[in-house]
């Protein structure tokens, strides 16, 4: 009966081995823009583990303050692709990124580390320089959809005052000038559509920034928006049908910089402006499933309503939008 024992508690710890994940350690270094070390910042790295029953998973984590040189190591049990981590210091904006490239676990079971072992990953905080009010919004959310009024013809948008441009709406300006045309066929799915983008000032324009919105600082952008570089005109088309044959010009990370209502003197230079963001995609439909002849765009835009003011540094207490509904908030600088 000893040996029965004996025998069933080290099956039972066997499969308990075999049940365990394995361990990750990781090691935060986290810096400032100069690329010196921050020392007292706050970091942290969470780990991903199953759920106990059921599907899905569930998340641990570690936190500490970094020395001298910037360091922060933490050590847990992670699913291969579940690793996260972050940091942030008063005075800076947070910095997060993950990490999902684990190859292999080495060790006898119980005891099995995922391979890298104690890797170093930096983290970049940027300052809290000078943030400012802007005029920030979603438009196009599920509490105020933006309906194109016509397909196949240009209609300004006026970013003040959200809304088309007469006769289409109360908008005064044409910031933004929207001709959205294509194909929507519900049965069989087929979709190709078309937006193009444009500006009937010649030095207003629009420029792409690549920068993927899940990983760095919470200020994805620079705090400035260029001066110069930008494109008069800018066309994105989206093509796909019910077999998942598709032509997109879809980044997740796509952001753009703009200027408008730029004013310049005899000679062509500019002596006023109006800088901008766009953080993410320009998206549009021209229908869907349920409703095959709505029309709509959805984008995020930040404007500097001061003339010649690059700065796009957010202040999130500020927003000259006063009456926004919760979903088209802003909650990133």
């Amino acid at each position: 009966m000893r040996y029965s024992w004996i025998l069933f508690f080290t099956l039972l710890a066997f499969s308990l081995d075999l049940l365990a994940l394995p361990t990750a350690k990781i090691t935060v270094k986290v810096i400032n823009e100069d690329g010196e070390p921050v020392e007292g910042a706050t970091a942290g790295a969470g780990f991903t583990m199953p759920v106990k029953t059921g599907w899905g998973s569930r998340a641990t984590g570690e936190s500490g303050l970094t020395d001298s040189n910037g360091l922060f190591s933490a050590e847990g049990e992670t699913e291969q692709y579940g690793l996260g981590y972050s940091a942030i210091k008063d005075g800076y904006y947070r910095s997060f990124n993950k990490y999902n490239k684990f190859n292999e676990a080495k060790g006898i079971l119980g005891f099995r580390k995922w391979q890298p072992w104690n890797l170093t990953v930096e983290l970049t905080l940027k300052e809290i320089k000078k943030p400012v009010p802007l005029y920030v919004v979603t438009m196009g959310s599920i509490y105020r959809p933006l309906e194109i009024p016509k397909l196949g013809k240009f209609i300004g948008f006026d970013l003040v005052a959200r809304d088309w441009v007469a006769p289409y709406g109360t908008g005064a300006h044409e910031d933004f000038l929207f001709k959205i045309s294509g194909e929507f066929d519900p049965s069989p799915l087929y979709v190709d559509q078309t937006l193009v983008l444009k500006f009937n000032n010649p030095h207003d324009g629009i420029q792409s920034r690549f920068i993927k919105p899940d990983v760095g600082s919470v200020l994805r952008m620079p705090f400035h928006a260029p001066e110069d570089g930008y494109d008069n005109e800018l066309t994105l088309r989206s093509k796909g049908d019910s077999k998942q044959h598709f032509i997109t010009y879809h980044r997740d990370d796509q952001n753009f910089f703009f200027r408008v209502r730029t004013k310049t003197d005899d000679n062509g230079n500019i002596i006023s402006a109006l800088y901008g963001k766009i953080h993410g995609e320009i998206s549009f439909t021209i229908g869907t499933l349920r409703e095959p002849d709505k029309s709509s765009i959805h984008f995020t835009f930040y404007l500097n309503p001061v003339p010649n003011d690059t700065n796009l540094e957010f202040d999130l207490k500020k927003n000259l939008f006063k009456d926004i509904e919760s979903g088209e908030k802003i909650r990133q600088p």
